[in-house]
């Protein structure tokens, strides 16, 4: 016959506990613990294209960075 392990975490006295106390609360206030509901859509809808013209990048943009800033970045 197996042993009653009151700290086992499927059953034991945790799990027997757990189960009472949860069909106490369903009884009491008659009602489910937990409601499932439909999640609100954003108020605000995203525009893209919000900036375009306004922002302008440079030519050089994917240049190789000067020694002394690439120095920086790398902790020498």
């Amino acid at each position: 016959m197996p042993r009653f392990d009151p700290f086992a975490p499927s059953g034991g006295c945790v799990g027997v506990l757990t189960e009472l106390v949860q069909r106490r609360l369903r009884a009491t206030l008659n009602k489910s613990l937990v409601r499932i509901a439909r999640l609100q859509e954003p108020k605000r809808r995203i525009k893209f294209g919000l900036l375009k013209g306004k922002l302008t990048v440079p030519t050089d943009f994917d240049a190789p960075l000067p020694d002394d800033v690439l120095a920086g970045f790398e902790g020498r």
